[in-house]
């Protein structure tokens, strides 16, 4: 597996990588964001977002000072962490927190791998 950020890798293991994703790659993003909003537990949308919209957010990410990061495992994106930036002066401090993991990669009783 593989996790990657901006470019560089985070953490990695024999199994993934961690890293942050360019816009270029949200066609992969927001077929994996579909994958985990389609099963209706973990996130509020029950659906995706298109290509274009996570192109979007991948940019005002950046734009705004906020990160995702990306597991990536053979190539395909597994899962996701994001951090939105709040932007009120006094809460720059403060972020609002997504990620969701691919239910292939789901342990009994935990949704989320730990890099060793």
């Amino acid at each position: 597996m593989l996790i990657v950020g901006c470019g560089s890798i985070l953490c990695h293991d024999d199994d993934y990588n961690a890293f942050q994703y360019p816009p270029e790659d949200a066609d992969a993003i927001s077929v994996c964001v579909d994958a985990v909003a389609r099963e209706r537990r973990y996130l509020g949308n029950t659906t995706g977002f298109s290509a274009e919209q996570t192109r979007a957010f991948i940019a005002s990410l950046s734009d705004s000072g906020g990160i995702q990061i990306v597991m990536v495992v053979d190539a395909k994106i597994a899962g996701w962490c994001d951090v939105i930036s709040v932007p009120f002066e006094g809460m720059r401090h403060v972020g609002r927190l997504g990620m969701g993991l691919l239910p292939v990669f789901s342990w009994p009783g935990s949704r989320t791998p730990t890099c060793s």
